[in-house]
């Protein structure tokens, strides 16, 4: 009796082996090697935009002292023509820079939607095998797997929104039918692509919202499906290991560091401190503080909150293309 027991171990324990085994030849083979692809590419996309952004330190410079001028009266100083001249220079170089930025943060979406789906695979698998085996040593196995896995899923997941135009410098631009085609064709060159940058922005916390949305109705899927299998014993022992750390349970419950939460926090923040004085009292600053977990209502309505005060400012911008 007791050497049927022991076989019948080992033919459980042989193919989840195996499993275990390929899981972490494809995590050598494939997602590694894109994720080293994916450091480069960041890297390379760290300079270029360094360049970027100088260039628009430049450009802002030039049409805040245009504007300076224009407002004291002296559009007809020959420092104007200069500083114009050398704006539309700088715009040329900006659009130029931008496609090579662009270039590579296209690259970056891409990679980090390969490594996201593959991530997403191999946990769905895993978690598919922690549902079939009755071993402890096993399980443990698989869940410290699931717990570098969904460390690194969700650190390619999509990325927050970037802010590099001022938003204070396009709020005083000011066109009208007297200026010259030179200052328009520079201006509505700015205004078209602080637009496109707040377009994306938007694009990038819809994409957020829905994959937050599609990870809490998962999470909750996979800790029934626990529950399910193990006759809550598990879960009651899941929950009770997480009751003072980050979530670690299911698939779509990615490990969630506290600089992780306060990084995408900050960057949210930043982006309401610099419309406040634009927006005034269009807008009511969120309760940030209330934001306990990147799995949460709270974040989730944050991320909306976020979207529609940036729809707020796109239609400031659109004002100002149509004077």
């Amino acid at each position: 009796m007791k050497k049927y027991i022991v076989t019948a171990e080992l033919i459980i324990m042989l193919p989840l082996c195996i499993l275990l085994a390929s899981f972490n030849n494809l995590h050598a083979q494939n997602p590694d090697r894109q994720s080293r692809h994916l450091n480069n590419l960041q890297t390379q996309y760290v300079t270029e935009k360094q360049k970027l952004d100088s260039l628009q330190a430049e450009l802002d410079t030039h049409i805040s002292r245009a504007e300076n001028l224009k407002a004291q009266a002296q559009e007809n100083d020959s420092r104007v023509a200069n500083i114009m001249a050398n704006a539309l220079n700088l715009s040329r170089a900006y659009d130029h820079q931008k496609l090579v930025t662009d270039a590579i943060a296209g690259q970056i979406r891409q990679e980090r939607r390969f490594l996201y789906k593959a991530y997403t695979q191999q946990i769905d698998s895993l978690n598919e095998m922690l549902g079939k085996t009755n071993s402890t040593q096993e399980q443990e196995n698989i869940r410290l797997k699931l717990h570098d896995l969904n460390s690194r899923r969700v650190r390619v997941s999509p990325a927050l929104p970037l802010f590099s135009f001022d938003p204070a410098l396009i709020n005083n631009l000011k066109l009208s039918a007297k200026d010259d085609s030179t200052r328009i064709l520079i201006y509505h060159e700015y205004l078209s692509n602080a637009l496109d940058e707040v377009d994306s922005n938007i694009a990038i916390l819809r994409d957020k919202s829905s994959e937050v949305r599609t990870m809490m109705k998962l999470n909750v899927q996979a800790n029934e499906f626990i529950e399910d299998v193990n006759d809550g014993q598990m879960f009651s022992m899941l929950q009770l290991q997480n009751s003072d750390q980050p979530r670690q349970v299911g698939s779509s419950s990615p490990l969630e560091y506290d600089s992780d939460r306060m990084g995408e926090i900050i960057g949210l923040k930043t982006i309401f401190t610099k419309l406040e004085p634009v927006l005034g009292d269009r807008y009511e600053m969120p309760r940030f503080s209330e934001v306990d977990s990147l799995l949460s209502d709270e974040y989730l309505e944050l991320l909306e909150n976020t979207e529609n005060t940036l729809k707020l400012y796109r239609e400031i911008i659109k004002d100002k293309l149509t004077p």
